[in-house]
């Protein structure tokens, strides 16, 4: 098996996973799980860069309103939480 190379939120949304968006703030690191299709649709409709290297910054934390997120891939199973689409 090989290793995943993910560059954009489009290849999360091709492996079937989750998107874990961590808070950049070095003090606070609040975060959450989200699916990954409505967050494509999303940067589709406001043609944003989906790049990964820039697409954290498009995020803003509810916790500490830090803007800049550490975009990573969490595997379905992690949350269960999610309603359905």
């Amino acid at each position: 098996m090989g290793r995943v190379v993910v560059k954009s939120l489009w290849d999360f949304q091709r492996h079937g996973a989750h998107v874990r968006v961590r808070c950049g703030h070095y003090r606070c690191r609040h975060e959450t799980i989200m699916r990954a299709a409505p967050l494509v649709r999303l940067f589709m409709e406001r043609r944003w860069n989906a790049d990964l290297t820039i697409a954290g910054s498009w995020f803003r934390c509810e916790r500490c309103n830090h803007r800049g997120a550490r975009l990573e891939m969490a595997s379905p199973h992690l949350a269960p939480h999610l309603p359905p689409p």
